[in-house]
């Protein structure tokens, strides 16, 4: 139950109350939402109504000394952010008057309690004389740059105390939300999404073992949402989130950085650039190194090289790069075949950068497996030679070790090197999922070791709690095991996550019926056939057939609108010849099943690997000579 604030802790001017010992702020009695150190500016200075509250007395107040904080920045985002709740404009302000180069002054008339707030109220201020010396411009300047390299001297001071300290064994979680842009033009999204794309890269590479950091895809949910930072905490069970922001006009880049720590909101570092686009790389690493430090990860001189790894020495490169990723991250064919022309662009500029070899590797990869047209013997051999050259040009980097994986995996049928090949990429960086998602579906596909293949899956969740195809590989990998309740669950999350991904409700209706539930199994399987674009009639005979004949009869019926639409227009893509192949193998025609079975294989589809897993479980199929030959060309186990 709430526990109402006393009376003198509220603050009320116009519209609004300000609660000084919980820090909300209410709009006509509508909760606003405004973060704790913001709140804390807002009650200092509304606190002191019409009294000029200088920025040293604020730092004193309510940053102290006991952490490295870019303190102009952190007062200056906490300004902004007060302004915008109160809908208030500096320029004619109603409640906060920036006094320049001293402080702020709340010009409203507030109310505390029955009152008129005093200076007494609510928060304690230590007191500090005011300056009554004039300082010229260039002595102005000088100090300024004392104190920033008194402020660099401290901090240096305080990493190697902490460094000397006993250190917490915990592994500590960091979430990098997107970076807004405030470019002119939306054209220049692809490059706040790099920004981002790339700070998880560079920290996920700083010392894994210690620091782990979310996944792209999870933190790209948030991109244009507006939750709190605790509630993001609790989503991806991290520890601290990095926000900022990214604005270019002409030839220069202004970024903004801040580290919050998630418990207590506290923003314990803050950070602005100013630079040229070429100046945008450095300044990524030095974001990288400040979060280090401040969160005491230790970089070794291994970790320093790789961080180096990462670099470009060509700004038109790291934009080709961004772009590059930007257009992969969508996974249509013509963005994969868009997205190679970019990587290939950076090689023009920086011809030794072993990720562009890696992300050619990638993009080649999923045109040719389920994601795009490409036949797999044109674009598989492309994707080899690209992770060969990634591996040649930097053998340390996991990224590459794991697209030689999937090459070996999904096209040499290579078992044992993919999963060396997994293994190093694990090893060399912990924290990249793509990594545990590809070992995960080796284990189950091959070898059908679906205990450990959950447990790798759940390793790579924990890097991407919000990745649908993570999701989706968990409850896969469920479908195929023992635990019916677990597999409904997830598939319920999975749910959550993208109420139209059809999969879900497949992966729910094959453990409900295993369960012996053929009604739940029916009504989900009948909502996977709806969002996959059934029609009206075909759903009305499904219905029929399960009132009819039962769980078997539906399943006949399944089968045999596939084998009708197919007759009227042979499928042209993988996954449809597939699922012609599945409705053959349901109604006991496996010769028809392995004809098509036969010719994905002589294609080389990488989509072979999941013969011996989807089609053991059809009556007959697993004794049938010519299944056996299958497997044993493809040289899955027996």
């Amino acid at each position: 139950m709430a526990t109402a604030s006393a009376p003198n802790s509220v603050l009320r001017f116009g519209v609004f109350e300000l609660d000084s010992s919980s820090g909300e702020v209410r709009k006509s009695g509508l909760l606003l939402k405004l973060h704790p150190q913001p709140a804390k500016v807002l009650i200092l200075l509304a606190s002191r109504a019409n009294q000029l509250v200088t920025r040293e007395e604020i730092r004193e107040a309510l940053w102290g000394q006991d952490t490295f904080v870019d303190f102009e920045q952190g007062l200056n985002s906490c300004i902004r952010q007060i302004r915008s709740v109160l809908a208030d404009d500096p320029d004619k302000p109603r409640f906060v008057q920036t006094v320049p180069r001293k402080g702020y002054r709340f010009v409203a008339p507030v109310a505390s309690g029955n009152g008129i707030a005093s200076a007494a109220a609510a928060v304690t201020v230590p007191q500090i004389p005011p300056r009554t010396t004039l300082v010229p411009g260039k002595v102005l300047l000088i100090a300024s740059a004392m104190v920033l390299i008194l402020t660099a001297l401290a901090a240096i001071y305080l990493v190697r105390s902490r460094a000397s300290a006993a250190r917490s064994t915990a592994k500590i979680m960091l979430a990098v939300l997107p970076f807004q842009n405030y470019s002119p033009g939306a054209e220049r999204e692809y490059l706040a999404d790099g920004l981002t794309e790339e700070m998880i890269t560079q920290l996920g590479s700083l010392q894994p073992e210690r620091l782990g950091v979310i996944a792209r895809t999870s933190a790209m949910k948030y991109k244009g949402a507006r939750v709190a930072v605790d509630q993001i905490g609790k989503e991806l069970a991290v520890d601290y989130v990095l926000e900022g922001s990214i604005r270019t006009e002409a030839d220069r880049v202004r970024v903004t950085a801040q580290l919050i720590r998630v418990k207590d909101q506290t923003h314990v570092w803050a950070r602005s650039y100013e630079r040229t686009h070429g100046g945008i790389l450095t300044m990524q690493q030095e974001v990288a190194n400040a979060i280090a430090n401040e969160i005491q990860v230790e970089l070794t001189p291994q970790h320093q090289q790789r961080l180096a790894a990462l670099q470009f020495s060509d700004p038109r490169a790291h934009e080709a790069y961004a772009r590059g990723r930007f257009f992969w991250n969508k996974r249509t064919d013509s963005d994969l075949a868009t997205a190679i022309q970019y990587f290939e662009d950076v090689l023009k500029y920086e011809p030794r950068y072993a990720l562009a070899y890696s992300g050619l590797a990638d993009a080649y990869f999923y045109r040719s497996y389920a994601f795009g047209n490409m036949p797999s013997r044109e674009g598989m051999p492309k994707a080899r030679a690209a992770a060969l050259k990634a591996l040649e040009l930097d053998p340390n980097l996991a990224e590459s070790h794991t697209s030689m994986a999937l090459v070996k995996f999904f096209y040499d049928w290579d078992w044992p090197g993919a999963e060396a090949e997994f293994k190093r990429a694990i090893e060399l960086n912990p924290n990249y999922p793509t990594a545990h998602h590809g070992y995960a579906v080796l284990l189950l596909a091959v070898y059908g070791r679906w205990d450990d293949a959950i447990a790798e899956a759940n390793r790579a969740l924990e890097l991407d709690p919000l990745s649908v195809p993570l999701n989706n590989i968990v409850a896969l990998i469920l479908a195929h095991s023992p635990h019916r309740d677990e597999t409904i669950e997830r598939s319920k999350k999975l749910q959550e996550l993208s109420p139209n991904y059809s999969a879900a409700y497949g992966y729910m209706s094959a453990a409900y019926e295993a369960k012996g539930r053929s009604r739940e199994a029916v009504e989900a399987s009948l909502k996977q056939h709806s969002l996959d674009g059934a029609s009206e009639q075909d759903i009305a005979r499904l219905k029929d057939a399960y009132a009819s004949a039962g769980i078997a009869g539906y399943h006949r019926m399944e089968a045999e609108i596939v084998i009708t639409a197919a007759k009227r227009q042979a499928p042209q893509t993988i996954l449809g010849r597939l699922a012609l192949a599945q409705a053959y193998a349901q109604i006991g025609n496996n010769a028809a099943a392995l004809d098509i079975l036969e010719k994905i294989c002589e294609e080389r589809s990488g989509m072979a690997v999941w013969t011996k897993i989807d089609y053991s479980q059809f009556p007959k199929m697993g004794t049938e000579p010519r299944f056996q030959t299958l497997i044993h060309h493809i040289g899955l186990p027996e």
